[in-house]
């Protein structure tokens, strides 16, 4: 674990602590990270090209058989503080649940399995654009293709930490690319529209520009 990931695990305990200090009997938290950039082309040239980035906590309290989730962007100690106390007041007022609980400590899996999901590092947007553009261009090239209504091409990276007051606690962090258009063919005055698109971990195991256009068309 790196510097940040300790301290996002230290936050999420801290939290857990101040719902069982309220007078939650149990309680289960996550913080999310995001970061994405997405390029649009029609007609052979850009159209849109947008970053994204978001960062969130959801918190489930429970007291006794009740419960209550609630969820901010507020991740410093006075927003986390109120979400604590805003998610356990609302526990203590909700209807009784007979199977809401958390899984017994003794339930947990000691060793959580290495699975390979990271993905790329963030590709140049004009990478991105390079790749839908010929995407674009090899789907135009197939006989009885009229044009291509929409064209994308992004990657995505997102980091999620989970702790839970039975001692259960995760850290994971994936990545994707994925490349898809839609194609209208014409006939006459019959017109019909199909796409092809494909996510992946890796752009290695993507097939090409060239191909996912094809395809569609």
């Amino acid at each position: 674990m790196n510097e940040q990931t300790d301290r996002m695990a230290v936050r999420l305990e801290e939290l857990i602590n101040r719902c069982l200090n309220a007078g939650a009997s149990n309680a289960d938290a996550s913080i999310g990270r995001s970061q994405g950039v997405s390029v649009e082309v029609r007609g052979g040239a850009l159209e849109n090209l947008e970053r994204t980035e978001s960062e969130g906590v959801s918190l489930r309290c429970l007291c006794g058989q009740r419960q209550a989730n609630v969820s901010g962007s507020d991740l410093s100690d006075q927003g986390l503080a109120a979400l604590a106390d805003r998610c356990v007041a609302m526990a203590k007022a909700a209807p009784e649940d007979p199977y809401c609980s958390l899984a017994p400590s003794e339930d947990l899996v000691s060793e959580l399995p290495t699975i390979d999901i990271l993905g790329d590092s963030e590709p140049d947007p004009l990478l991105l654009e390079r790749e839908a553009l010929e995407a674009e261009a090899a789907a135009l090239n197939v006989p009885g293709i009229d044009h291509v209504s929409s064209c994308g091409n992004g990657w995505q990276s997102a980091e999620r930490w989970v702790c839970a007051s039975n001692g259960f606690s995760a850290y994971r962090k994936s990545g994707s690319t994925g490349l898809g258009l839609a194609a209208v063919a014409k006939h006459g005055d019959a017109m019909e529209r199909d796409y092809e698109s494909r996510t992946v971990r890796r752009v290695e195991d993507r097939p090409s520009p060239k191909e996912i256009g094809r395809i569609a068309a």
